[in-house]
């Protein structure tokens, strides 16, 4: 009796076509080279992206609320503010990219609400009457102090590192007054090109050590924030959640 199953049948090999084994799944990374590769996301994150993009956001965002509050009273600030939050919209897609390597974590795009037909002062108040326009204009603008603070705490994470384990490649070549004084006399040892290099590696070997922490927390700190305003309304996204990547 013939039984019947939903697997396909297999696919016979043409006569003489060479065998192509299957290509083996790529090396699962160590706990070294994941630690690393997030340290190269968050550094991204909050040095090479995060600040400038934030500059960016800021500026538009308080130029444009400026500028359409002193032509409310002729009306153009109301064409002038619906602009301003369509920049915002586009800024905040710009962050929701860079957030899911960060929080990996969902980075759902809200549903916008659409411009109605017809033209004029309909199609003008669309973004005005988005609750989530605003969100992003908020976000533009308070993403600035985090942004900031992220910038800080990875360039002088990663500079005091890196100069501290290189020492003793360029100590030699700055000109000390003598005696001894600031952490060597705390210490109580003399403030020789020996102790400056052995001090300085010291210093920048638990720096780069505690890099990938300080880096991390402070990625994560903005990121949060930024998720919560970016992709915190839940109305009707929660089905969303789950297809942030589509």
């Amino acid at each position: 009796m013939a039984t019947w199953t939903n697997q396909p049948a297999p696919t016979a090999m043409p006569a003489g076509a060479p065998h192509v084994a299957p290509a083996p799944p790529p090396p699962a990374r160590t706990w070294i080279g994941r630690v690393l590769h997030q340290l190269l996301v968050d550094t991204t994150y909050t040095l090479l992206i995060g600040l400038p993009l934030a500059i960016i956001s800021f500026s538009l965002m308080i130029t444009g609320v400026v500028l359409s509050a002193g032509l409310m009273v002729t009306t153009l600030g109301i064409p002038v503010l619906a602009g301003t939050l369509l920049m915002a919209r586009g800024l905040a897609d710009l962050h929701r990219v860079s957030l899911g390597n960060v929080l990996h974590r969902p980075t759902p795009r809200p549903h916008y609400q659409k411009s109605e037909p017809g033209r004029g002062w309909r199609r003008v108040f669309t973004p005005i009457r988005d609750s989530q326009s605003w969100l992003d204009l908020v976000a533009g603008i308070v993403d600035l102090p985090f942004a900031l603070v992220a910038f800080v705490v990875t360039v002088v994470w990663w500079s005091v590192g890196l100069a501290g384990i290189s020492s003793i490649f360029w100590d030699w070549s700055i000109p000390y007054k003598p005696g001894n004084y600031g952490p060597f006399r705390a210490l109580g040892v003399a403030n020789t090109h020996a102790n400056r290099v052995v001090l300085y590696t010291i210093a920048g070997g638990i720096m780069l050590v505690t890099l990938p922490g300080a880096v991390r927390l402070v990625a994560l700190l903005r990121a949060n924030v930024a998720r919560a305003l970016l992709c915190g309304r839940l109305r009707d996204e929660r089905a969303d959640c789950g297809t942030a990547g589509a």
